[in-house]
């Protein structure tokens, strides 16, 4: 076989990464740390915008929407650039490449594992019961009944949904922000992103 044509055959085996948060994009890696991969293999890690019902002009004025989607945005870019850092500070070398999309999620999950077309989807999903199971596992769960190919769906761990739920913004902490918002028009996600990176620094 020519040089050529080994190079030719070298296929590249594609993993699509769904991450949601830092805490799932630490559990994702963790998970990918633990296996053998092939050694053509390129991580694409996904972060998908879901639509927020805050952002309406009945409710806000264009400014402030525009506010809460720059903030969305630079969340969606952090949690990429974290997971990407840890993906390659475990895998020296990996390839990784990284996409931010607005919409709903499972269904961009799925168009992105169909265009790529990816070899196998790696997503995250809460251990919990009832309600919250319901709205957190959803994604999950769509993209296994749909996926066009191998599916592995990483549960977080007991100390692990202990930290994702320090992220967590409770009742009163979400209707604090929606007040302050419609009171200076701050965006409503500000509170979001710094408790993360609090979070992520302890």
């Amino acid at each position: 076989m020519s040089r050529q044509d080994a190079d030719h055959s070298k296929v590249m085996y594609k993993v699509l990464v769904a991450v949601a948060d830092e805490v799932f994009g630490k559990a994702i890696v963790e998970f990918i740390k633990a296996h053998n991969w092939p050694e053509h293999t390129r991580f694409h890690l996904l972060h998908v915008i879901e639509p927020n019902p805050l952002k309406n002009r009945i409710l806000l004025p264009d400014d402030a929407i525009a506010d809460i989607t720059e903030e969305e945005q630079q969340s969606g870019r952090y949690v990429l650039n974290v997971t990407a850092r840890l993906l390659y500070s475990s895998m020296p070398g990996a390839r990784v490449a990284r996409h931010l999309i607005d919409g709903d999620a499972s269904r961009q999950i799925l168009r992105m594992a169909s265009a790529l077309p990816a070899d196998m989807i790696v997503v995250g999903s809460h251990g919990r019961r009832g309600f919250d199971r319901f709205l957190l596992g959803s994604v999950a769960n769509a993209v296994a009944t749909r996926s066009p190919c191998s599916i592995v769906v990483v549960h977080l761990s007991a100390e692990q949904l202990k930290n994702e739920q320090l992220l967590e913004l409770t009742a009163e902490e979400i209707a604090e922000d929606l007040e302050e918002m419609m009171a200076c028009d701050a965006p409503v996600s500000t509170a979001r992103v710094n408790k993360e990176r609090v979070a992520t620094r302890n």
